[in-house]
């Protein structure tokens, strides 16, 4: 949420105008521009929303950054010679609102809806939109400070290297969500083994290790213990799953799910089938 306000898109929605007089248009036709400048935007966002389910949050959130930078590059490279490249700067500018509305504007939201524990959601919903407005607030009080302090190449340029490094966190960190149940979402900040999704373990298996035959002996320390779940709707015939205590603490259960959703989880578990041995990594 920061990364969306600090890439400095209110800055050109507050003052783009102000940005377009600058350039060397009158104020008429700036305000003019600036609207359809703005109509960018709104193009990008109508464009993106409906593809975010179909190929991802990174697979738009990345380009998306990457061009909006590109363009305050562009932007500021203008500003150096002003006066024989404003129609560039108007170029820049557009360039930058379509692709800011192409993953940039609408992803930070969507992100944020999924990936707080249920827990802590309204917290965290809480903390992002404060978060976005603070930085709205302080990008937009300092943007014309900036121009006048260190000129308005530096500016577009200082808005560019904030967007580059953006990229690049968003590129390490930024998990794809697209598909998945909350509770995956959540196993992925929790270093879920590859190809498996907690499932919630009774007060019996975190005593007992699993709660059937040899559970008692699956209390000792070291790797946890795994068990075989049936065929429920979303689960593989004989899949063993991960569950136990593992140095006095209880470990959380692991279910492999061919339909990518912990919702269907509805098989039987076979308490005679416990196996000796480490879970699937």
């Amino acid at each position: 949420m920061a990364l969306q306000q600090l890439s400095g898109i209110n800055t050109l929605m507050y003052y783009g105008a102000a940005i377009l007089i600058m350039v060397g248009f009158d104020s008429s036709l700036s305000v003019e521009l600036s609207a359809l400048l703005a109509f960018g935007q709104a193009v990008g966002i109508m464009i993106s929303n409906p593809l975010f389910d179909k190929y991802g949050r990174r697979a738009l959130m990345l380009p998306s950054t990457f061009v909006a930078a590109l363009n305050l590059v562009l932007i500021g490279a203008c500003f150096l010679d002003i006066n024989r490249f404003k129609w560039g700067a108007v170029v820049g500018v557009f360039g930058y609102l379509v692709a800011f509305g192409m993953g940039l504007s609408s992803g930070p939201w969507i992100v944020n809806s999924e990936i707080y524990p249920l827990e802590v959601r309204g917290v965290g919903n809480a903390a992002a939109v404060t978060t976005n407005w603070a930085f709205n607030f302080i990008i937009s009080m300092s943007f014309l400070s900036l121009c006048n302090a260190i000129g308005k190449p530096l500016t577009f340029f200082g808005l560019a290297a904030i967007a580059f490094a953006g990229y690049v966190w968003l590129r390490v960190a930024l998990p794809e969500t697209k598909g998945l149940a909350l509770e995956e979402i959540q196993a992925l900040f929790e270093g879920t083994p590859k190809g498996f999704m907690p499932v919630a373990s009774s007060e019996g298996d975190a005593e007992g290790g699993g709660g059937g035959e040899g559970g008692e002996g699956d209390q000792e320390a070291g790797p946890a213990w795994g068990r075989t779940r049936g065929p429920g709707p979303g689960t593989e015939a004989g899949v063993v799953t991960k569950t136990g205590v593992e140095g006095g603490a209880p470990v959380r259960t692991y279910q492999h799910s061919n339909a990518g959703s912990l919702n269907d989880t509805d098989g039987a578990v076979d308490d005679g089938a416990l196996l000796r041995g480490p879970g699937p990594e």
